[in-house]
């Protein structure tokens, strides 16, 4: 009896360090496996691999889909004709090098999505501070491409490229909104009957100076 049980006990113990050295990478992400005691990393891509049971090699799975970063509504900024506005970024992104972010993540607490939030904040801030309101409320899409490209080069130095930044929404704090879309609209109703687009600049402009 006692043989049987040291066989099963043998058996399990046998599976068990089997089952943690073979392992599979799905088409979604990558692998980095690092041995105890340090040494060089080594990325395995999309497959089954071996390795050894841990605590001698451990493996970390690195997602590698474009992921999205939605920052709802939670960044302020301040024009040059110093109006706050609220801004609804939406960034899209992958880890284009999954073996510079593992490394990098080794030496910074902050996650990827976390250095890349800072990384946008910081290029908006140099972005709307040299427009005015009826500047940012016109170029929208140039201060995102612009943006974009002040990111890139920072964030390929932790493995991660940016596919895409938005501004889905650029809104007023709620204590300015009311009055300063109803002096847009205002301002729209008063000059209904001129040529299109003749108004629409000094529309804005009016509601920049007014809130500001």
């Amino acid at each position: 009896m006692n043989r049987i049980i040291a066989l099963v006990v043998a058996v399990v113990v046998v599976l068990f360090i089997g089952s943690s050295m073979m392992f599979v990478v799905d088409e979604r992400h990558a692998g980095v496996i690092t041995a105890h005691g340090g040494g060089t990393p080594t990325l395995v891509t999309p497959g089954l691999h071996f390795k050894l049971p841990p605590p001698f090699q451990t493996l970390t799975l690195i997602d590698t889909r474009t992921l999205t970063l939605d920052e709802a509504g939670s960044d302020r900024f301040n024009t040059s004709d110093k109006n706050e506005v609220i801004v609804n970024t939406v960034i899209k992104y992958r880890v284009a090098d999954p073996l510079k972010l593992f490394e990098s993540n080794e030496k910074n607490t902050q996650t990827a999505q976390d250095r890349l939030a800072a990384l946008t904040r910081t290029a908006l801030t140099s972005s709307f501070t040299k427009r005015s309101l009826t500047d940012v409320l016109g170029e929208q899409q140039a201060i995102a491409s612009e943006a974009q490209k002040a990111i890139e080069q920072p964030a390929a130095a932790f493995g991660v490229e940016l596919v895409d930044l938005q501004l889905t929404r650029i809104d007023f704090p709620p204590a300015v909104a009311d009055s300063v879309y109803n002096g847009r609209r205002r301002c729209a109703e008063s000059e209904r009957g001129a040529p299109a687009g003749s108004h629409s600049r000094r529309c804005l402009q009016g509601s920049a100076d007014h809130q500001g």
